[in-house]
């Protein structure tokens, strides 16, 4: 004969038909950009690089006079803003030595410093 349904069998099914309507509540959600903090600098055309999920690297583009940008900046969520980076043009401090140590600059999507 036929099998008998478990007893909680009307439960599962109304759980079921729950989470489906869950996930297309979820899926129904258009995605959206939400405005965050000012750069330090109007810039557009720059770069900009996630590292890890620490913060974001900003750096170069075009001012709002349309001039080429040299600095960079970076975005940490622990603060919600933007600080002051290096220049993209900075070499560093002269060493005993008579060369210079460290430089900074942004090529591709990597800050480098050394």
């Amino acid at each position: 004969g036929p099998e008998a349904a478990p007893a909680d069998a009307p439960l599962a099914e109304a759980q079921a038909e729950e989470d489906e309507e869950d996930e297309e509540e979820e899926e129904e959600k258009p995605l959206a950009f939400e405005p965050g903090p000012l750069m330090k600098t109007a810039r557009s055309g720059f770069g900009a690089v996630r590292m890890n999920s620490m913060f974001v690297v900003v750096s170069g583009g075009l001012g709002d006079d349309g001039s080429f940008l040299e600095s960079s900046e970076y975005y940490t969520p622990e603060t919600d803003e933007f600080k002051p980076g290096p220049s993209l043009s900075w070499i560093g401090e002269e060493r005993e030595d008579g060369k210079y140590g460290g430089f900074s600059h942004c090529a591709g999507s990597r800050m480098v410093s050394a």
